[in-house]
């Protein structure tokens, strides 16, 4: 009995991940500074694939509208 396995293509329903080059380019730092700050704690979301950093553009989403929110709250 052999499977049929899907396509290669992402299904619809599936989000693709963000690099730490794709979050880089979306905060205007460099690459470095995402690992630093994801070393620290400091960016949620993200998920360590063998050797490569990716994050669930979702929860960056919701990351970055809260710190907005609460930046504009400051006096």
């Amino acid at each position: 009995m052999s499977r049929k396995h899907p396509p290669h293509d992402s299904p619809p329903n599936r989000r693709r991940l963000l690099t730490a080059d794709d979050l880089a380019r979306v905060l205007a730092t460099t690459r470095g500074a995402i690992y630093a700050r994801h070393a620290r704690g400091g960016i949620p979301g993200g998920v360590r694939l063998g050797r490569t950093l990716r994050f669930d553009p979702e929860v960056i989403d919701k990351w970055i509208t809260a710190n907005t929110a609460s930046a504009g709250d400051r006096k």
